[in-house]
């Protein structure tokens, strides 16, 4: 009898131990990337905001030069206006309204709109060419992590954000930086 109750002891010790390893055989392995940290820190992330702040120094200057062009023919419609009102006669009011008056608004309303035209280009050029950007550095994170992820056989690697609780074990963002900025 005593053996007997020894042998189901043992059994019940055997499964259980048996059964602890198996669940942590089976246990996936998660591990962490913090993405805002690794495009941050991605040279190329790095080349490209200052492309894009170059371009905007530069788009910016021209804007301003034409703005300057602008006010500029605000004293000219301003001069025109007085002489079109102390012209002698309607007839001579219309005259110099539509011999100057016109031309000249026509040409500030022209400048206003080649100036809002440029505004428009830029925030277009801007937008498309970070979200190229943007698109290449994903890819580049993505393909890093999927590697490292296949090199730790992990199962998943969750957005580190998006998590209430992780250790720094579990973190490979210092991996991925350094893989992506040996590329």
């Amino acid at each position: 009898m005593k053996n007997t109750i020894l042998t189901i002891a043992a059994s019940v010790i055997i499964s259980a131990v048996v059964a602890v390893v198996a669940a942590n055989c089976m246990a996936p392995k998660i591990y962490t990337a913090d993405i805002r940290k690794i495009q941050e820190s991605y040279y190329k992330m790095k080349d490209s905001d200052k492309e894009l702040k170059a371009f905007l120094e530069t788009a910016n200057a021209k804007i301003a030069e034409m703005g300057k062009e602008l006010e500029a023919l605000s004293p000219q419609i301003t001069a025109t206006a007085e002489k079109i009102k102390a012209a002698p006669s309607a007839e001579a009011r219309q005259k110099l309204e539509k011999e100057e008056g016109a031309p000249l608004l026509a040409k500030y309303r022209q400048k206003q709109a080649e100036i809002e035209k440029a505004k428009q280009e830029v925030k277009a050029r801007m937008q498309n060419t970070a979200r190229e950007n943007l698109a290449e550095i994903r890819k580049d994170v993505a393909d890093i992590v999927a590697k490292i992820a296949a090199e730790k056989k992990a199962d998943y690697v969750l957005e580190k954000s998006g998590m209430f609780f992780g250790t720094d074990a579990t973190d490979i963002s210092e991996e991925v930086i350094a893989r992506l900025n040996t590329k």
